[in-house]
């Protein structure tokens, strides 16, 4: 939800505060103050837009919950705190780790991330076809730009 707010186009800002955040005229009047400020970064607002939403719906600490994964999963790429994890009990291929555990759709969908260079292991990326993670490892997989897999 609090992702959703944010991708809105700018030009619907006024709208979204009015259709779907509960806010009052006084605070209303304050959001058009500052979408008409050029000064004023649309994403700020979208950021308190968002906020607005999500506590309406799941409450405050959510809306603090949602803003703060939002940040460390979009803005700063890191791996979310929630993510599936996996224990190895043996050798095997990344194509069939990613395929086996849903990051790709099938082990063509695997390769073709790979090629494109969208698939990393501890932020370093993945360029080889038949890379083996060993049973031993520890660590993040990234497939894209949000899927997250643990593996311990």
């Amino acid at each position: 939800m609090y992702g959703k707010s944010m991708s809105i186009s700018d030009g619907m800002i006024e709208k979204y505060f009015v259709l779907a955040a509960d806010v009052d005229s006084k605070t209303l009047t304050r959001i058009k103050k500052l979408l008409k400020d050029s000064s004023q970064n649309p994403r700020d607002i979208k950021r308190e837009l968002a906020r607005s939403i999500v506590a309406l719906y799941h409450g405050n600490a959510a809306a603090i919950d949602a803003e703060q994964h939002f940040d460390r999963v979009i803005v700063n790429k890191d791996a979310p705190e929630d993510m599936d994890e996996v224990t190895l009990e043996a050798d095997v291929s990344i194509i069939d780790l990613i395929t086996s555990e849903g990051l790709t759709k099938s082990k063509g969908d695997a390769r073709r991330m790979i090629q494109q260079g969208a698939v990393r292991i501890d932020g370093k990326k993945v360029d080889e076809m038949n890379f083996v993670i060993s049973k031993g490892f520890k660590g993040v997989i990234k497939v894209g730009k949000r899927r997250f897999l643990g593996v311990r």
